[in-house]
């Protein structure tokens, strides 16, 4: 008998981990890179002829990517796994009856000492069996990634290099499709929740929630530097070009961090904007507080805000929390 036999939601589980897995890889060489802007930023006043520091850094982290882009495959076969075993996991077993573990008609065997079906398999098997069709340009898609992935298993290609601006998309892209549109930003706070360190006791009854968005809130900054108008709009709803303000909650969820400076926040993204075009309704796209503006002068003497949240009573400009 076949033991241990894992679910749909396992091997999704399994997938959402290695993707945010990869994002977090990613984000990691931003966070060092930072620590090292001021100095490549002075050297590069100090001498302007000197070789480009800053190339120098990503040509350097180009393996570090190629991993990530890696990760993101190995995510793509999970979450094309959770698809079919939505039907029955079985269908994951590759090969012959005569193939299969000796002595498994006879003892009980896990489902994990079982060869699974091939990654060019998958595709055809999920169209098969599973009442949603895998579209055309997915497929296209796929069999891109899984190229690409073959070669960094299998060989050396020193054409195939990745850049972030490369592996930001295809992960965001993963999260449309298989976790649901825009769904990217509450889907990594779960998983930061649920990191090493976050699952210590004395860490959750710290109160670490603050320290997971401030976090996504760097990871966000710096992404939406680096996509494009369309694509912002396509992952997150929010358009780049178009007048937004700091969020109330996430400023005041930032106040609980200990070691946040507040003038800080002028290099984060303003992610508190009008739900539709021309409407005075609010909304956050990353902790999903949603509010409606107050024509009033901020308390603050320093302030010349003249706006405020109407559910927090926060100033929109320095977040100061006016009396009315």
């Amino acid at each position: 008998m076949i033991v241990d036999i894992p679910t749909s939601e396992d091997f999704k589980e399994a997938g959402l981990h290695l993707l945010h897995s990869a994002w977090e890889q990613v984000f990691d060489l931003f966070t060092e890179f930072d620590e090292f802007a001021h100095y490549i930023e002075e050297a590069s006043e100090e001498d302007p002829d000197q070789e480009d520091e800053a190339a120098r850094y990503w040509e350097a982290a180009k393996q570090n990517l190629t991993i990530s882009y890696s990760t993101v495959h190995q995510a793509v076969e999970f979450l094309l796994k959770a698809k079919i075993a939505e039907v029955s996991p079985f269908l994951l077993l590759g090969g012959s009856p005569s193939t299969w573990p000796s002595g498994c008609d006879s003892h009980d065997r896990p489902f994990s000492d079982f060869r699974m079906i091939n990654s060019e398999d998958l595709i055809k098997v999920v169209n098969t069996v599973h009442p949603e069709k895998l579209s055309p340009n997915f497929q296209t898609w796929f069999h891109e990634l899984r190229t690409n992935r073959n070669k960094i298993m299998h060989t050396v290609d020193r054409r195939l290099s990745f850049s972030p601006d490369d592996i930001i998309p295809l992960i965001l892209e993963t999260s449309e499709m298989f976790v649901g549109a825009r769904q990217f930003c509450d889907c990594h706070i779960d998983y930061l929740d649920k990191t090493p360190a976050n699952s210590l006791k004395f860490i959750r009854e710290g109160g670490h929630e603050p320290y997971l968005v401030l976090r996504l809130h760097d990871q966000i900054t710096a992404a939406i530097e680096r996509l494009s108008p369309s694509q912002v709009d396509k992952y997150f709803g929010f358009d780049k070009k178009r007048n937004s303000y700091w969020c109330p909650n996430c400023r005041e969820t930032f106040e609980c961090v200990d070691y946040f400076d507040p003038d800080s926040i002028e290099s984060y993204v303003r992610t508190y904007q009008e739900k539709e075009k021309g409407q005075r309704n609010y909304r956050c796209f990353v902790c999903r507080h949603e509010g409606s503006l107050l024509d009033h002068p901020c308390d603050n003497e320093y302030c010349e805000g003249t706006r405020l949240d109407k559910e927090t009573n926060r100033c929109l400009l320095c977040g100061y929390d006016t009396a009315l």
